[in-house]
């Protein structure tokens, strides 16, 4: 065998092994997006992308949740531009300081639904270098049956 036929039968093994690799990969991208989509459908809360920047990137909605605005009123926008301000100035201190700190931050708030007060805990928690993943949960009723409690 020569040189030439050499290199040619390695590279030939090395372009096998590349698309063996890639193939691998591609299952492992499939089987991270069935995973991804199983624990979407599982989980009972709103879940929102939103960037340092405060702009909402993604929106899943949660069965039996609705969220306060229709998402094509605030996707791409950012929290300032469509929510009120007293809101948008605690959700980015918590955007903010997961960020900033990695760690998981969870909080309550109200807004109105449909003319009736709503309460609502927010999960928020790093999902990328520049964003957030929230998951807000509507805890109203809960709210609710404590109150007789205190």
């Amino acid at each position: 065998m020569t040189d030439e036929e050499r290199s040619k039968e390695e590279l030939r093994s090395e372009l096998e092994a590349l698309k063996a690799r890639c193939e691998r990969a591609e299952r492992r991208a499939t089987e991270c997006e069935r995973t991804f989509e199983a624990l979407k459908a599982a989980i009972p809360d709103m879940m929102f992308r939103i960037g340092r920047d405060g702009r909402y990137l993604e929106f899943v909605p949660a069965k039996g949740l609705e969220p306060v605005l229709l998402p094509e009123l605030f996707l791409k926008r950012k929290i300032s531009d469509v929510m009120p301000p007293e809101f948008a100035v605690r959700s980015m201190h918590y955007v903010t300081l997961a960020l900033e700190t990695g760690e998981t931050q969870v909080y309550e708030y109200e807004l109105p639904l449909h003319g009736s007060p709503r309460r609502y805990q927010a999960r928020v928690t790093v999902s990328g270098r520049d964003e957030v993943l929230a998951l807000v949960r509507d805890i109203t009723e809960r709210k609710k049956d404590e109150e007789p409690r205190r």
